[in-house]
């Protein structure tokens, strides 16, 4: 989890300055290399977030799915999972 976190924290820094392609690459990268981790979630969530700020609403959802699926019978991923939940259910009803 801490080599994770790690990359997480390199991947987020692209996120941040809105390297969205390398960003998305990333969060792959972490989803593929660290399965049943928090940071896999945290990866599932953000590369939504990346998909939803490109407007790219079905690869938004299908990851925030991902989260939900992944996250949700555990109290400890409860942030991750309801800001997935909030962003998933706005662009199923607003843009889908």
């Amino acid at each position: 989890e801490i080599e994770a976190s790690l990359e997480y924290a390199q991947v987020m820094a692209q996120f941040e300055a809105k390297e969205y392609d390398q960003a998305i690459q990333g969060f792959k990268e972490i989803i593929n290399n660290y399965p049943d981790t928090y940071t896999q979630l945290a990866a599932y969530c953000n590369l939504g977030l990346t998909y939803e700020i490109l407007r790219q609403w079905p690869q938004a959802v299908e990851n925030y799915d991902q989260t939900l699926t992944r996250g949700q019978d555990d109290i400890e991923n409860s942030d991750v999972v309801n800001f997935a939940r909030l962003h998933r259910d706005w662009i199923v009803e607003n843009r889908l």
